[in-house]
């Protein structure tokens, strides 16, 4: 599985990324990018990583995580 949706944030009105992966260890991560020119992201900065311990709790923290990066302030997330 792999989640990855572009998200825009209601009070700066920045976009971000917000990505859902297994790492190489078999961990699950929930990662946010700040795009920059042409809705492009750097994967080697993530603003945030939430790690997960299986497939189903990391799709709950992707929607909750997009929940936050849409309504909540970068400092609130």
């Amino acid at each position: 599985m792999y989640l990855h949706r572009k998200v825009k944030n209601r009070i700066d009105g920045k976009n971000y990324v917000v990505a859902t992966r297994q790492n190489r260890y078999g961990q699950w991560e929930t990662m946010v990018f700040e795009t920059y020119l042409f809705g492009m992201f750097t994967a080697r900065e993530p603003l945030i990583i939430v790690r997960s311990k299986d497939e189903k709790e990391a799709e709950q923290a992707h929607d909750e995580m997009e929940v936050k990066v849409i309504m909540k302030k970068r400092s609130g997330w």
